[in-house]
């Protein structure tokens, strides 16, 4: 399944959408932040009627995520 939609891209939500404002408080976050989420492709999320609709699923399986950056490049393994 792809991220984020946009207007005018074709998108299947596999759950019920919810809004923005109810992923926000799903999450503990504000609408502002969802919206970010959303454009980076980190919460799928469909246009619609002029607003995001967003995957109540692709929440959940966000919150589910253990929070702070990955580890990558250059992270060291044992504290100073």
């Amino acid at each position: 399944m792809s991220h984020a939609r946009h207007p005018g891209e074709e998108a299947r939500l596999v759950s019920e959408p919810i809004t923005t404002v109810e992923a926000a408080r799903r999450l503990g976050v504000s609408r502002r932040r969802v919206l970010q989420f959303i454009e980076q492709g980190r919460i799928e999320a469909r246009f619609f009627a002029n607003a995001y609709m967003v995957d109540a699923e692709s929440v959940a399986a966000f919150k589910r995520q253990p929070p702070g950056r990955p580890a990558g490049r250059g992270a060291r393994e044992e504290p100073f």
